[in-house]
C-alpha cells in the first residue's frame, strides 16, 4: 500500500487535506500531475460538514494549530504511573460573555472549572487503545463561569507504560461582554503536583484517600506551597496524525450487588451481571491509613466517618469481586459497594487516518 503524505498537522487539515474515505478518490488511485485538480473539489464536502457542527461541541476534536505559543506541559519529572494535577488562575475586569477549552493530552485528562467538572463524559478522551498519541477535546465552559476569576484544573492521567513530556496543551479563549476576544494558550505560568493516586501493576489504581482534597480545583483553599511549575516545551506535533474523538465512555448504569460471601476478613461481592467498569465502595469508621484492596485497585483510608473509594482512569470487568485489607481493616467498615457499569457512547463525525 501507498503510504498518503499529509501536511503538518493543524486544525485546517481536514479542510485543506480532507480525509480520502470522505469523497471516495483515493490519492494513490490519481496521477501526481493531476492531484492538485481534485483538491477543490474535495474541499466543498468536509468544509459543510464542519460548518453544521456545533460549535465547541464537547466530545468534537481535533488537535489544534498551537502555533509557537502554546506549549505541552508536563510534571517535572514524569513517570508512566503518576496521575498529576495541574491549574491556572485568570482574572478578568469582568465576567467572560462566554469561553471555551480546548484540552490536548498524549493520556486522560479531567477538566475542571471553577471547581465542577466540564464534561457530561468520564475517561475522557475516548480511546480505542492506549497508543499515547495526542487528542483533544473541546469544553464550551461558559455555563462554569460566574465571575471575573477562573480557575482551571485539569486531573491528568498517563495511558499503560507512557512515560511523556507532552502530557497536556491547553487553549483558553472567548470573548467578554463588549466584543472582545481573549485567548490564553498554555505556558510556563502553569502549576503542577502529583495527585494523590497513580497506576499500578494491577491493571488499576492505587489511590491515597489521606491526600484527597477537592480544594485543588477551586479559587481559593489550595495551598501553593504544594504546587510547583511545570515543565513547558514547545510543540513537536509536525510529524504526529490528528484525531477525532468520534466515542465518548459514559456512565450507563449503577447498580447494587446481589449477594456477598465472607470468608475470614475477606469478602466476595456477586453482582449477578458482568460488567464493564468501576466499583464504588462506602467506608464508614474506617482507621486512617487502613489499605485496602479492592479488586485490582488498593485505597488508603482517610478515616473520616464516610468516605469513598473509587477508580477513575481504569477500566476492568468484572462479576464478582474480592475486598479484603491489612489487620485494621474490618467488613463492617463497608456500608456500600456499588457497580458503576460504563458504556461507549458513539458521537458521530468522521475520523481521518493515515
Amino acid at each position: 500500500a501507498i503510504k498518503q503524505r499529509m501536511a503538518p498537522s493543524s486544525f485546517l487539515t481536514p479542510i485543506i487535506y480532507p480525509p480520502p474515505h470522505i469523497y471516495h478518490i483515493y490519492p494513490h488511485h490519481i496521477p501526481m500531475t493531476y492531484r492538485h485538480k481534485v483538491a477543490p473539489m474535495a474541499i466543498l464536502l468536509p468544509l459543510l460538514f464542519l460548518l453544521s457542527l456545533t460549535a465547541y461541541a464537547d466530545g468534537f476534536a481535533f488537535i489544534p494549530n498551537w502555533g509557537t505559543d502554546g506549549l505541552w506541559l508536563s510534571a517535572p519529572s514524569p513517570d508512566s504511573t503518576s496521575q498529576v494535577w495541574f491549574r491556572r488562575q485568570y482574572h478578568f475586569s469582568q465576567r467572560p460573555a462566554n469561553a471555551h477549552v480546548i484540552i490536548a493530552t498524549t493520556g486522560y485528562a479531567e477538566l475542571y472549572v471553577n471547581g465542577r467538572n466540564a464534561s457530561r463524559h468520564v475517561l475522557t478522551p475516548y480511546r480505542s487503545n492506549d497508543d499515547g498519541q495526542p487528542i483533544s477535546a473541546t469544553y464550551d465552559v461558559t455555563r462554569l463561569i460566574n465571575s471575573d476569576t477562573v480557575t482551571l484544573a485539569i486531573w491528568y492521567c498517563p495511558t499503560a507504560h507512557s512515560v511523556d513530556r507532552q502530557q497536556i496543551a491547553v487553549a483558553f479563549s472567548g470573548h467578554m461582554p463588549d466584543g472582545t476576544a481573549f485567548s490564553f494558550p498554555s505556558d510556563n505560568t502553569w502549576l503542577c503536583r502529583l495527585a494523590p493516586a497513580s497506576l499500578n501493576g494491577h491493571g488499576g489504581e492505587t489511590i491515597d484517600g489521606r491526600q484527597n482534597r477537592t480544594t485543588w480545583k477551586y479559587h481559593n483553599g489550595w495551598s501553593p506551597a504544594l504546587w510547583t511549575a511545570c515543565c513547558a516545551t514547545a510543540p513537536n506535533i509536525s510529524s504526529t496524525p490528528w484525531r477525532q474523538q468520534c466515542a465518548a465512555y459514559t456512565v450507563n448504569k449503577i447498580s447494587s450487588y446481589n449477594y456477598f460471601d465472607l470468608q475470614g476478613d475477606t469478602i466476595v461481592y456477586d453482582f449477578d451481571k458482568g460488567f464493564v467498569g468501576w466499583v464504588r465502595v462506602t467506608f464508614r469508621d474506617a482507621v486512617r491509613g487502613t489499605h485496602v484492596w479492592i479488586g485490582n485497585d488498593e485505597y488508603i483510608c482517610n478515616g473520616t466517618t464516610d468516605e469513598q473509594a473509587c477508580a477513575k482512569f481504569t477500566l476492568t470487568g468484572n462479576r464478582k469481586v474480592m475486598v479484603h485489607g491489612d489487620r485494621r481493616f474490618r467488613p463492617e467498615h463497608i456500608v456500600n459497594i456499588e457497580a458503576i457499569n460504563i458504556s461507549i457512547k458513539q458521537l458521530g463525525g468522521w475520523q481521518p487516518f493515515y
